[in-house]
């Protein structure tokens, strides 16, 4: 399995319309499935992706409003079935670490992801990126503002 999710684009996308963001300009000339509700298994190649980032990151110019962005993504309403069966099955702590083995692996797969608890309960993950993708810092500060915010 190669690829990002086009389940992370759809949560992208729809967050960014939420917010009255053109979704136009973010997709104009990428090769992006057409298919809707996108799905889990559903893949696009991370340059794409990262270019999706990028013009995104443009749009809202600045790393606080990236962060922001990034923290309104885990509220998105096509990532309710996990908040759903991760709040009936697991607590915050457990579900954090079920993130970071299995569904960010799953969506990200070029992602090698480390979850390490420290005392007072609290969590620190390291997301690296494998060698030959391409750097999309802003993807990051997305993940940062995600992860701040997620289980929610």
């Amino acid at each position: 399995m190669s690829g990002v999710s086009t389940r992370a684009l759809a949560v992208l996308l729809e967050t960014a319309s939420d917010r009255g963001i053109p979704l136009e300009p973010l997709t104009q000339g990428l090769p992006i499935p057409k298919s809707k509700p996108y799905r889990l298994f559903e893949r696009i190649d991370w340059d794409v992706f990262a270019t999706v980032c990028e013009r995104l990151s443009d749009q809202l110019g600045d790393r606080k409003a990236i962060l922001e962005f990034g923290e309104a993504l885990a509220p998105n309403k096509s990532l309710s079935i996990f908040r759903l069966v991760g709040s009936t099955f697991y607590d915050p702590r457990e579900l954090d670490m079920v993130g970071a083995k299995w569904l960010g692996p799953s969506v990200f797969p070029m992602l090698d992801a480390e979850l390490q608890e420290l005392p007072g309960g609290v969590f620190v993950q390291r997301l690296v990126l494998q060698d030959g993708h391409r750097d999309c810092p802003n993807f990051f500060l997305f993940m940062a503002g995600f992860l701040r915010t997620a289980p929610v």
